[in-house]
């Protein structure tokens, strides 16, 4: 595992002094610690290259060689660093004897992570493939390995054995010597004992395999193994290593056959990978291995480019030098026609000719140089030899299995195999699976290839046999989605059997979804699968795979040789193949099979350390082994990885490649993302990013936020280094080690050390070279120590001490390092008097440092101390001169707990801190830039918490200065991204596409002007793709949702799993995704969507406030899911991941009420289960929605989407017989904002009497909350701080109010404190009459009606009103009543007479509908009986209305065609409204009053309206009534004097109000609805301030007073509900505008049965106005004129 010098600088010195101790302990040391080097090349002797010697067990003092510096490779692996060594070194001692006494402890490296070039790549004949192996052989410079399985004296091995000759030539020109190391399987009965065999010169001479003598190639060191693993267990491997740089892999072994091949050349950190394999292959599963080199794959790139540049003339050139007995032909075959073609094909030994011309247009170009290339993610997908005879299942838990099944079971459309044999039985088994989830899988197979051994037991079968057994498992539409191909050369008309030997392909690739290529070794047959060593590499690359493809196109005619459906070969004439089997069938074909067999093993039982869980993805790693009894203790063995190169592979292509045996031994999961094994035994690193070569060198150096903040005092360290020159420097560190060793009573020792430590820190700041800071660190830990605590000096070395702690941990990422900072810094603080102006400095710094470990490592309880610190400093500091830097800090540190909590208090203090920052902060100040955009963020996050849209339009203008006062480049980036954040936010919501736009072309600067490397590009490419994608919703232009999949595709794959951008690139992913599948339908789209949201998801913890909007967002991708699949599950996963949302302790309330909203009218759809637990959850989310910490214009606006929430939830409640509860919940869930109101004004009296001091301040919070909550609270307009201060008060104190219930309901008594009412307590309100309760919903209708001293509800459907009926009749109403010029109350009669038919037309057919779909059947199930008398005998039926119904006018709903008695509502009962049950109540104990004063505004000639003729009339018949039982008793404001303050003052000292007026609804802002008055509006936000205690009955005569919006049905936002609210226990108002004239004929005809007998009654108010009306419309008024009148309350 390689690891770079300044990543563990003392690791080798450790590993030595280790050594000793355990050599002298008798305890047998690694193999790493032997004198021999795995593949040394030196210029000055020609050692003897065996492998190292296994020790004796009884070995007391083996050779221990003195370390050597550039030793880089360790393989003790154990538990994981942080469980094998969780106290620093001396548990590593101990464990190491343990680890060393069990060799079999060491497994084998199977993958190794990491990324890589594809330089070359060849499909072509083995001729052609042995001639690049020369070239590269021939040019090595160190070392090569080259391993194969099979090694056959040839042309091919002729070719191979020239160039190591060759290769000596070319060293000995050097006068450097070359090692050449290589590999076959030949097995012999030798192995029985020993798997690995160095073969001896005269065995490899011999003619069987023709190796030249040493003496041939003195200047080559060559080795030879032979290696198997009896019985079974072939070494299949074929791949090259040259120079640790450059690798080739291949399908062919070294012999001459008429096989087409794959051949993949690579360079770059993948070659790292591949000389794993072959140090693991050389020395065995049971040996550690050293190596002296470093590999640096960084070149590849460069090589290639001069590779390219060069072309063929470099060939040439290099190939003139070569000696004529070593060139060969040296032909490549690159392209040509027909003709060339078999020639080419029969290279070799081969003479067969071709058997057509097919297409000589075509060209043949089986080398594929690709382009230059940024590095491809790339994968080992390796497994062991396993010898054991019978297919144990063991055997599979590989990489190499994992891979290829992973990619079938994950493969989103389509699947390409080219492999010789196809018959193991879990590839095929995969395939079907895949076939019949709708993958088309393509195949491409030899047709008998190996039929002999594949006819052997448990060997599959041939590949005709499986064809056919496959195609008979498929359905018929499953059949076409299975493409079987034989393979067919490209001279060839018709496929040819394989055992003639003519005409073969032995390429193994597989190619998922044009993206993921895995090629190499291995085949998919049961050896393969089962028994070999195979070598293959996964690579994630579109354009490399769509290469591959195009080229096995262009080399074969496979393609056009399709199996049947029956798995039976015809050709155009239907002819079956010739010859199609290559075995004999019974007893015979089994021997010719063993023969076979024998030729490539040996029959004899080996033990062997089997993996128990392989590598299973790119970045996740199960290693489980299985161990024998006495080891149990170390079950459980990890691989830790680490990012070496700056570049994560795709994080999750095959997020699960492999299930988990959960009855297995104990196993440990790991995030890696790249390709190095890491293990620093001095420390317990946490899994942080390696070292870069400088702080800001490495890409993911930020990946936790705390790495990248510093202490902003690097000026201290520059002046030192410009006062002293590095030379200077470098000469006092040169005594470092003789200072350390001064005697500790030296008086100088202490201050050199810290002086010391000084310069190695300003070193360390010049160069970034870890041993430096770790030294300064050391140095200045010493030096403390040797002080005393009364040492003036010392509180400040402390704090010297702890900056290099911290700039240790920026380099290594340990916790540790940060928690002895904070050691440091708390004893500095502790030893500095509080008089010293210092002791501020220093816990501001321990604030900010308290800050960095929370930020890294999410400890919570260290921003709650580093905000209690800085909290005394602001405080305590107010005229301090680092108060605004101080402020700032706090102000991050209070947004770091609103992200982390959700707690809107600490988002609005972190806003009150940067905004008084600001307020300190001189307009010239170099910082000013960084505290307007930080202050523009915390604005950004709270509009997205409430959407108050000048918190928005202030962080965009803060965000605008950020931008201007900023001119470095990197800096101006991240404030142009913050910028392009909070016009995504504004304006993508609303798809402003001028606002995008802006987004886009700040965020499009900021990705510009950055380096590419700069630790936040990737989140500025994030945001810039957020931007894109609501581009393409505006645009609808597919450019740019595809732009931002790409982008966001490159993310993914290049960002560690644990960096925060990770969840956002994969977020956005997902929604990019989906977008673009709602506008194309590609399924697989919508697939990789979900995919990546579960991603997310599983990253994401279950506190954190983010995870409720993930669930939801997955839920909603599987429903879109589901409209293509048609698999139930995707339904019932959404259905899972929603209530998972609403069930969140966590998160935003609209974001859970969302969700809730989904799982129920998910399962209602789709018919699951119940849907009223989901229900119950929404209702319970609307209060929180409409919290009472905002203004009450803003909690209408947050409840206005969920308005048909409350009716479906009671219809769904009903359709389950719970009448109850649907009662409850449409009390619950409707007039939200005014029940708050009603809350804030709950008597107390009873809890006065117990808790005093609790009531008084209930009562007192509860009325400046009230007070807040009005939206016509005296507030200044503009954003400023006094509003803020406003804003912030409101929030608290609705906090406080919800805490004080909340202890009220504790105290005993008072449980149901402003609970929500029972069913049985809102069953009371029908005390002067019935209460009907019509429920409209999308899900149907329904009414309930509570009958007067009944404890029983009665249901009445009414199937023939849906909501579609009742919208429809609402817009019938609506269109007649425009048609007619109705909006405002003024003399019309004239021009409405042109318009009396058609409204005498519509107003019927209205008022029928609603008789007989609605009020008939409730009126037949009350049993009500027409009325005969007087209206004294007719009973009272409140009507509570929901939805569309509440803007019809039920009350007047008949058949009026007819005359006949009993065909109108009016004939049975009087009618009234309420918005609520809880209305009725408050109403139903109150007493009258006896004497009522009455206020009556007159408004003639208001300026600015319509005169009102008839008002004057109106009040003086009112006037005349009262003034005959109390001439005292009225008041009347008459025009001018009808101010609003004077309306006001009187209204509060009146019992009965009367206004004759103007009165206007506002349908964009509800409460602005008012009363118009002299000098302006009387608006329902005022009426609702009042609060009358004894106010009886208020008259509207008004036009629109009783108008709701229709945004806002179940709120009862209007003039008479305000009325209702602020006290008046009746309403007189109307629907729309009346006629003048009506005005004073309705009203006198009201009060004279009011003020009957001279006993004021209000009482009668309904009765009165039923009366009177009955009176208008038979006087002949029109429909329009007497329906409009309707009575409110009781």
């Amino acid at each position: 595992m390689f690891l770079q010098p300044d990543v563990c600088p003392i690791l080798e010195t450790f590993v030595f002094d280790c050594g000793e101790k355990l050599l002298n302990a008798r305890s047998p040391p690694p193999p790493s610690l032997y004198s021999t080097p795995a593949f040394p090349a030196s210029s000055t002797h020609s050692p003897t290259f065996s492998a190292p010697p296994m020790p004796s067990r009884n070995a007391l003092e083996p050779e221990l060689h003195t370390p050597n510096c550039t030793l880089r490779r360790i393989s003790i692996r154990g538990m994981g660093i942080s469980r094998l060594y969780p106290n620093r070194p001396s548990h590593a001692q101990d464990h190491l004897p343990s680890l060393l006494r069990h060799h079999t402890l060491f497994p084998t490296l199977e993958t190794v992570h990491t990324v890589g070039f594809l330089v070359d790549a060849c499909t072509d004949h083995i001729p052609d493939i042995i001639q690049h192996h020369y070239d590269c052989i021939i040019r090595a410079e160190h070392e090569v390995f080259l391993a194969t399985n099979f090694w056959q004296a040839s042309k091919s091995a002729t070719k191979i054995c020239n160039a190591f000759v060759e290769l000596s030539k070319r060293a000995e020109k050097r006068g450097k010597r070359v090692v050449v190391k290589m590999m076959y399987d030949r097995a012999t009965l030798k192995m029985i004992t020993e798997s690995h065999l160095f073969v001896d010169e005269a065995e490899w001479t011999s003619d069987a395999v023709k190796i030249p003598k040493k003496e041939e190639m003195p200047w080559v060191d060559f080795q030879l193994v032979n290696f198997h693993q009896p019985v079974l267990g072939t070494f299949h491997c074929k791949f090259m290593v040259v120079d640790r740089k450059m690798a080739l892999l291949c399908s062919n072994n070294i012999q001459d056959r008429p096989n087409m091949e794959m051949m993949s050349h690579l360079e770059g950190p993948i070659v790292d990978s591949l000389y794993d394999t072959a140090l693991i292959s050389w020395f065995g599963l049971e040996n550690e291995y050293a190596t002296t080199h470093i590999l640096d794959g960084s070149r590849g790139e460069e090589i290639f480019r001069a590779t390219r540049e060069k072309g063929e003339q470099a060939r040439d050139e290099d190939e003139a030098k070569t000696s004529e007995e070593a060139k060969g032909d040296g032909r490549v075959f690159i392209a040509g026609k027909y003709q060339t073609i078999t020639d080419h094909i029969n290279a070799g030994d081969q003479t067969t000719m071709a058997t057509t011309d097919l297409d000589p247009s075509r060209e043949y170009t089986p080398h594929v140089l690709h382009a230059p290339h940024q590095e491809v993610p790339m994968v080992l997908m390796n497994r062991p030899p396993y010898g054991k005879p019978g297919n144990d299942e063991r055997a599979l838990l590989c990489p190499q299995a994992a891979a290829w099944l992973a990619a079938l079971k994950h493969a989103r459309e389509k699947v390409f195999i080219q492999t010789p044999t196809f018959s193991a039985a879990p590839v095929i088994d995969a395939v079907l699976g895949a076939v019949r989830r709708g993958i088309e899988v393509t195949l491409y197979v030899d047709v008998g290839f190996n039929d002999g051994g594949e006819a052997l037991p448990l060997q599959g079968g041939t590949n005709e046999e499986v064809v056919r057994a496959m195609y008979a498992k498929l359905e018929e539409h499953e059949k076409e989605r299975l493409k079987y191909y034989w393979f067919t050369a490209r001279d060839q008309g018709k496929p040819i059997n394989a055992h003639l030997q003519q005409r073969n392909c032995h390429v193994k690739l597989m190619v998922v979804d044009d993206a993921i290529g895995i090629m190499g070794n291995g085949n998919q047959d049961v050896q393969s699968w089962f028994h070999s060593a195979e070598v293959n590499v996964m690579i994630d690359s579109h354009d490399i795979c769509r290469e591959w493809l195009d080229t096995i196109e262009r080399v074969q005619n496979t393609h056009l040789h399709r199996v049947g459906h029956d798995g039976v070969y015809r050709d155009a004439q239907g002819v079956e193949l010739q010859d199609s089997t290559g075995v004999t069938k019974g007893v015979k074909g089994v021997i010719k099979g063993i023969q076979g067999s024998i030729a490539r093993g040996c029959l004899r039982q080996a033990s062997i350390v089997t993996i128990r869980e392989g590598i299973y993805s790119l970045i996740e790693v199960m290693v489980v082994l299985e161990q024998e009894p006495q080891t149990q203790d170390l079950a459980s063995i990890d691989v830790s990885l680490f990012e070496l190169q700056g570049f994560a592979v795709n994080h999750h292509f095959v997020r699960a490649l492999y299930e988990v045996d959960e009855d297995g031994p104990p196993s440990l999961m790991i995030s890696a993302t790249c390709n190095v094994t890491v293990l620093e035994i001095l420390e317990d690193p946490n899994p942080l990013p390696p070292v870069p070569e400088s702080e800001r060198g490495l890409r993911y150096s930020s990946y936790r936020p705390g790495l990248q903040a510093d202490y902003r005092d690097l000026d201290v360290y520059k002046s030192i280094s410009d006062t002293v020159s590095e030379d200077e420097i470098t000469d006092i560190l040169c005594d470092f080690t003789d200072t350390m060793n001064l005697p500790d009573d030296d008086p100088h020792k202490a201050e050199k050390l810290h002086l010391t430590g000084l310069l190695f820190h300003v070193r360390y700041r010049l160069h970034a070279d870890a041993m430096d800071i770790l030294e300064a660190a050391t140095a200045q830990e010493t030096a403390v120590k040797l002080l005393a605590d009364d040492h003036p000096d010392k509180p400040n070395w402390l704090v010297t001490l702890a900056k290099s702690l911290h700039a240790l941990f920026q380099r290594k990422g340990s916790e540790d390092y940060m928690l002895d900072g904070l050691a440091a810094l708390r004893e500095a603080i502790e030893l500095t008097p509080t008089e010293d102006p210092a002791k501020l400095d220093r816990l501001a710094l321990l604030a900010l440092t308290l800050y960095i470990h929370y930020s890294c490592f999410s400890e919570l309880a260290n921003l709650h101390e580093g905000l209690e610190i800085m909290d005394e400093l602001t405080m305590g500091n107010p005229d301090h001169s680092k108060l605004p830097e101080w402020l700032s800090t706090e102000a991050g540190m209070h947004l770091s707990l609103f992200h982390h909590l959700g707690n809107m208090d600490d988002l609005d203090n972190s806003i009150g801190c940067y905004e008084i920052a600001l307020l300190n902060l001189p307009e010239d100040h170099p910082e000013r830039s960084r505290h307007l955009s930080n202050a523009g963020s915390a604005l950004l996050a709270r509009f997205e918490r409430l959407k108050k849209e000048p918190d928005i339009k202030r962080s965009i203008a803060l965000h605008e200065q950020a931008v201007k006062l900023t001119e470095e480049p990197d800096v101006k980036a991240a404030r142009l991204i913050s910028l392009a954040q909070a016009l995504f936010t504004y304006y993508g919501l609303a798809n402003n596409a001028s606002g995008i736009d802006q987004g886009v072309a700040a965020a499009r600067t900021a990705v510009e002007i950055v380096d590419s490397k700069h630790p936040s590009r990737p989140h500025m490419l994030i945001v810039l793709a957020k931007l894109l994608r609501h581009k393409f919703t505006v645009s609808n232009d597919a450019k740019f949702v595809d732009e931002a999949i790409t982008i966001l595709k490159q993310e993914t794959h290049m960002t560690p799993t644990d960096h925060p951008d990770f969840r956002l690139a994969t977020v956005e992913l997902g929604h990019a995704l989906i977008a673009r599948f709602n506008h194309q339908h590609a399924v697989a789209d919508i697939d990789r969507a979900v995919e990546e949201l579960k991603t997310s998801l599983h990253i994401t913890g279950k506190d954190e406030p983010q995870r409720p909007a993930l669930l939801n967002d997955l839920g909603d991708a599987l429903l879109t899911k589901f409209s293509v699949s048609q698999q139930i599950d995707d339904v019932r996963s959404a259905v899972d991941y929603y209530s998972q949302a609403v069930t969140s302790e966590f998160g935003v309330p609209a974001i859970r009420l969302y969700s809730a909203m989904q799982w129920a009218a998910t399962l209602q759809r789709y018919q699951l289960s119940s849907p009223l637990s989901a229900y119950q959850h929404a209702v319970e989310l609307l209060s929180q929605v409409a919290w009472l910490g905002l203004p009450m214009t803003d909690r209408y606006t947050q409840i206005m989407p969920y308005n048909d929430l409350v009716c479906n939830a009671a219809t769904a409640a009903i359709r389950e017989g719970k009448l109850e509860m649907a009662l409850e919940w449409l009390e619950q869930g409707r007039s939200i904002v005014w029940g708050q109101i009603l809350q804030l004004r709950t008597a107390v009296s009873e809890l006065s009497i117990k808790e005093p001091d609790l009531a008084q301040q209930f009562m007192d919070t509860s009325k400046e909350l009230e007070a807040l909550s009005n939206p016509h609270f005296d507030m200044p307009q503009e954003h400023s701080l006094s509003v803020e201060v406003t804003e912030q008060r409101h929030r608290s104190l609705a906090k406080k109010w919800a805490s004080l219930v909340k202890h009220i309901q504790s105290i005993d008594g008072f449980a149901s404190f402003l609970k929500p009412k029972a069913a049985s307590q809102l069953m009371q309100a029908a005390v002067h009459g019935p209460c009907v309760i019509i429920n409209i919903s999308q899900l149907g209708s329904d009414a309930l009606i509570i009958m007067p001293h009944s404890n029983e509800l009665q249901l009445v459907l009414l199937p023939q009103f849906p909501i579609e009926n009742a919208s429809k009749l609402q817009n019938q109403l609506n269109g007649h009543l425009m048609a007619l010029g109705i909006n405002i109350r003024k003399q019309r009669a004239a021009k409405q007479v042109k318009h009396l038919l058609m409204e005498n037309i519509g107003f019927p057919k209205i008022l029928s509908a609603l008789w007989t779909s609605v009020v008939l059947p409730i009126i037949q199930k009350m049993a009500l009986k027409v009325n005969q008398g007087t209206s004294d005998t007719l009973p009272h039926v409140f009507w509570c209305l929901t939805g569309p119904l509440t803007f019809l006018p039920l009350h007047a709903a008949g058949q009026y065609e007819t005359e006949q008695s009993g065909t109108k509502l009016a004939d049975y009962a009087i009618s009234s409204y309420t918005p609520t049950l809880t209305a009725l109540l408050d109403r139903t104990n109150r007493k009258a009053v006896v004497s009522p004063k009455l206020l009556g505004i007159c408004q003639s000639f208001t300026p600015g309206q319509p005169p009102l003729y008839a008002a004057q009339d109106e009040v003086n018949a009112i006037v005349h009534l009262v003034s005959q039982y109390d001439p005292q008793a009225m008041v009347v404001l008459k025009d001018s004097a009808a101010t609003v303050e004077q309306t006001l003052k009187n209204i509060e000292e009146s019992d009965w109000i009367h206004l004759a007026c103007h009165g206007v609804q506002d349908m964009t802002e509800p409460t602005s609805s008012a009363i118009i008055l002299w000098d302006g509006s009387l608006s329902l936000a005022d009426v609702i301030k009042l609060s009358l205690q004894d106010a009886e009955l208020a008259f509207l005569s008004a036009c629109e007073t009783a108008t709701g919006d229709n945004k806002l049905s179940e709120e009862a936002v209007h003039l008479a509900a305000g009325m209702l609210l602020a006290g008046y226990k009746g309403v007189i108002a109307t629907m729309w505008s009346i006629q003048d004239e009506d005005g004073p004929v309705v009203a006198e005809k009201v009060y004279a049965v009011l003020l009957k007998g001279g006993i004021p009654n209000a009482m009668k108010a309904a009765q009165a106005l039923h009366d009177a009306v009955l009176e208008l419309q038979k006087s002949g008024a029109s429909f329009e004129r007497w329906v409009p009148f309707i009575h409110m309350g009781v």
